[in-house]
């Protein structure tokens, strides 16, 4: 694997709440894992290392986080991601971005979610 985008030891460890899980620092990452690979922007690295979770992870059984811990070793590293969803990150936070995202059929009408 190459370098990571996040690791959820980068949040629990240090300071972080003591009445927390340490799975809590791994909620956002779980999160964005799910919406990838609900959107197909996983990787066959990816969908290698999720091998029968995947299924289970798109019918909503199981919680990006549980992947994130059971299949990655609490770890998202960049080669998780297609070429298309490597680029996403950089270009949903410029405004003139927004219309050509619209326009990927992956993506559809553009709106916020957490699915």
């Amino acid at each position: 694997m190459t370098s990571s985008i996040d690791q959820a030891e980068w949040h629990y460890a240090g300071d972080f709440p003591r009445e927390l899980p340490r799975e809590a620092g791994g909620t956002h990452i779980g999160m964005y894992l799910a919406w990838v690979l609900q959107r197909d922007l996983g990787s066959a690295t990816l969908r290698k290392y999720a091998r029968d979770s995947l299924p289970l992870l798109r019918q909503r059984k199981i919680t990006g986080r549980e992947l994130l811990f059971t299949e990655l070793n609490e770890k998202f590293y960049e080669t998780l991601l297609t070429k298309v969803g490597r680029e996403l990150p950089g270009t949903i936070t410029r405004p003139a971005a927004i219309s050509t995202i619209t326009k990927r059929s992956w993506a559809g009408p553009w709106r916020p979610s957490i699915a």
